[in-house]
């Protein structure tokens, strides 16, 4: 019998796609705390922005990573970008964080409501009071989602706290009209009653010292009587 010969197979080494290119790319961008735009990226990949486009959406599908994509207006020198129109947008790309399981437990990962929650408190022991737009400053977060998590905090499954607003009132401004109020909040926990559970046996104690002497009296002459006759 002729032995046949056993070839060795080399591994298939994965060709980088445009996926794999720009996923590197911006991950890179982000440890340097660098927001880049499509055309940025366009001319360090040398990729059509529109294939960059597409390549960012496939990288938050779970199937590709589940990478989580921010973007916001990048803000130029003399450029109003209150009619929205000539904005160019530049994205970030970041890993979301995953619960990391341990023997003993599970370590939560703070989330944007506990970033929040934490700045909110630590502004209320300093006595500040802080808008969305500071807020805002302060997280990187948008001031809609900024908004929604302080719904959020007010719920009972999320702490059930206490969330103040009122209006800051600028130097020479005048309120009464109610046009161009900018609205400033605290957020406050709020505090629970402690019912303190009272036992069976100590409440029949006091029932019993609480008896008039009549009754104790007539009982022990019961008992005097009893012993009597025995």
């Amino acid at each position: 019998m002729r032995m046949e010969r056993q070839r060795k197979v080399k591994p298939m080494r994965r060709v980088r796609t445009q996926r794999d290119v720009v996923r590197d790319v911006m991950l890179s961008a982000n440890e340097c705390g660098a927001w880049l735009t499509l055309a940025e990226l366009g001319a360090m990949t040398r990729y059509p922005e529109t294939s960059i486009s597409a390549q960012l959406r496939h990288l938050k599908k779970p199937q590709f990573g589940n990478y989580e994509l921010e973007k916001m207006p990048r803000m130029r020198a003399g450029v109003d970008l209150g009619d929205g129109h000539g904005v160019e947008w530049e994205y970030r790309l970041t890993r979301r964080r995953r619960l990391v399981r341990k023997r003993v437990g599970v370590v939560r990962v703070r989330t944007q409501r506990d970033v929040v929650r934490d700045v909110m408190l630590s502004a209320n022991e300093c006595g500040a009071w802080l808008t969305l737009a500071e807020l805002g400053a302060m997280t990187r977060y948008p001031e809609t989602s900024i908004s929604a998590q302080l719904r959020h905090l007010k719920k009972p499954k999320f702490g059930n706290y206490e969330l103040e607003k009122q209006p800051r009132t600028p130097a020479g401004g005048d309120l009464n009209d109610g046009h161009g109020v900018e609205w400033e909040y605290r957020l406050t926990r709020r505090r629970r009653l402690v019912r303190k559970r009272v036992s069976v046996a100590r409440v029949a104690a006091a029932s019993a010292l609480e008896k008039p002497e009549s009754g104790l009296s007539f009982a022990a002459s019961d008992i005097s009587s009893a012993a009597t006759i025995c």
